[in-house]
């Protein structure tokens, strides 16, 4: 009876080889789908951890984790009184220090001034206007805005906390473009053109989509002679995920191959080809 099942299997398998496309040998039948099919695994476009530039307590987080949000958006936002205060400050330093600059100026080209006076005005109207300039990017810090069109992937503070400065406080992403990343031998270099299509069958849906050979590794690995290879996938609807995995070819008929053997594989299980199996 196990012999019965394990001819029948055989059959199967040669029935599924036989549909295989390519030369009408037994060995390109037999590694068409092993040279043609690929593991991949998808990965985002961007993936960034952002820190706080600043020390101050945060006031408001607008964006928490799986929100989508627009480049130039508000994430999290510090408490800026204190810089604002700053702000003000440099201002008005710099005002003082114009108008001890252009009396001095009048000054010195009347011959009345000397040229070292006229000299330190000038130094001082420089270093107040150096001293806005960084007031002002310092109350910018206490905004952490989108670097570009994305989703939030986790936040590392809450409200009210004070977090130092440099440290993590949000991880966002850019999913709009995924890519799928994979290594292939060598040998097959040639097929690997930048523009050309590949089909990746999802392992988590089943899905097949279609994406774009984007870059090709500079080096061949020594070691076990591969090269790595990045295609980019269109996820402007946002339907994929990253840390999605599944299989990749450059033809549909590998990607249907390789379902129909693992389809006769999953047949053959201890379970129901044990001998004591009915």
């Amino acid at each position: 009876m196990q012999r019965c099942k394990i001819a029948l299997l055989l059959v199967m398998f040669l029935s599924v080889l036989s549909h295989l496309p390519g030369e009408d040998t037994w060995e390109a039948r037999t590694s068409f789908p092993a040279r043609k099919v690929y593991r991949v695994i998808l990965e985002p476009l961007y993936l960034t951890q952002l820190s706080v530039q600043v020390e101050s307590p945060v006031i408001k987080i607008s964006k928490r984790m799986g929100d989508r949000f627009k480049e130039g958006d508000v994430l999290v936002q510090l408490d800026g009184v204190i810089f604002l205060g700053n702000l003000v400050k440099a201002k008005a330093v710099l005002e003082k220090a114009q108008v001890k600059f252009d009396a001095k100026k009048e000054l010195f080209e009347k011959d009345i001034a000397s040229h070292f006076d006229y000299a330190d005005a000038k130094a001082e109207l420089a270093e107040a206007k150096a001293n806005l300039i960084l007031a002002k990017k310092t109350l910018e810090m206490t905004k952490i805005l989108a670097p570009y069109n994305g989703k939030v992937v986790g936040l590392s503070i809450e409200e009210h906390e004070l977090p130092k400065s440099g440290s993590e406080v949000i991880e966002v992403v850019d999913d709009t473009v995924l890519l799928a990343k994979f290594l292939v031998s060598s040998s097959l270099l040639s097929e690997m053109v930048i523009g050309n299509p590949i089909y990746i069958k999802l392992a988590e849906t089943g899905e097949i989509v279609e994406a774009k050979i984007s870059r090709v590794g500079a080096v061949i690995e020594p070691s076990s002679s591969t090269i790595q290879v990045e295609a980019e996938i269109d996820n402007a609807d946002g339907k994929l995920r990253a840390g999605m995995s599944g299989k990749a070819s450059i033809s549909l008929e590998a990607l249907k191959a390789e379902r129909s053997v693992e389809s006769l594989l999953d047949f053959y299980t201890p379970e129901t080809h044990s001998p004591t199996g009915r």
